[in-house]
């Protein structure tokens, strides 16, 4: 081969990865919408809720993914328009006690009493008579952050908005969020000090939320309990080990009065940023 001639190849070859690396830096803009709930959508609810709620609550997920998709409030989050299916979804459902409760709000009002009887707080809201509203939660781990604040401030704007609207609508005096935290025990080495966590109480063990919006809900909360969670793959219920130490799924209940839904609100904002 003459001297041209790889000339010609090397500057093929540079071409090549020259195009290559373009791709590689090429940015890929994905639009993410909200859109109401309907009817197609619940296949794919039912599967965000198997995944994620279903772990710690007992719960007829099919007919509660019906009830999710027949709501008047609430919206799904999706990529490539009203046809494609949600990667999450935020809604609120009535769990009052009354002769008509569906089975499966039924089943997690159960639930809510099973787990709280220890707490009079969370027992008097409970049965009061007063609505209360258990807000449904779930979305992919890769929908971005940013869009959780406008979601959460669109909920309780079309909450109210369907009070206004529909005299027979329940006016929500509180909400309970059902929520998961992962919570690492850190491992210390043979001779070594062992470094103080000052976050959630000061423990040793960090606290984080399966999704960041909840801590706002836990501490604006009125009063709040923990529930046991199931864990994939044997080990201690709701335990896993990694290197980093001791991971354990902890459940978390939370009550939160209407009143405070504002501060909820901005801690959201704050926390997103």
């Amino acid at each position: 081969m003459d001297s041209d001639e790889e000339e010609d190849d090397e500057e093929e070859e540079q071409g090549k990865a020259s195009d290559e690396d373009e791709d590689m830096d090429e940015t890929i803009n994905v639009e993410f919408e909200f859109f109401n709930q309907k009817e197609d959508d619940a296949i794919a609810v039912r599967t965000l809720l198997n995944n994620t709620l279903a772990q710690g609550v007992s719960v007829d997920c099919r007919e509660l993914s019906t009830l999710i998709c027949s709501s008047n409030v609430g919206s799904v989050i999706k990529v490539g328009g009203a046809d494609s299916d949600p990667l999450g979804f935020l809604t609120v459902l009535d769990v009052t006690a009354r002769p008509q409760l569906p089975a499966c709000l039924g089943e997690i009002r159960n639930f809510l009493l099973k787990f709280g009887s220890a707490q009079p707080a969370a027992q008097q809201i409970l049965n009061s008579g007063q609505p209360v509203g258990v807000i449904l939660n779930e979305r992919l781990v890769n929908v971005p952050d940013e869009l959780v604040p406008q979601l959460h401030k669109q909920l309780f704007e079309e909450i109210e908005e369907q009070e206004r609207q529909t005299p027979n609508s329940p006016k929500f005096a509180n909400f309970v969020l059902i929520s998961a935290y992962s919570e690492v025990a850190q491992t210390r080495a043979r001779g070594k000090p062992q470094m103080k966590r000052t976050r959630q109480g000061g423990s040793d063990a960090s606290r984080d939320y399966d999704k960041f919006e909840e801590e706002a809900y836990a501490a604006e909360a009125a009063c709040t309990y923990l529930y046991p969670r199931k864990t994939a793959g044997g080990g201690a219920p709701g335990e896993r080990w990694t290197f980093a130490g001791t991971v354990k799924s902890r459940g978390l209940v939370a009550f939160v009065h209407r009143g405070r839904i504002p501060a909820v609100l901005q801690r959201i904002e704050q926390l997103c940023k």
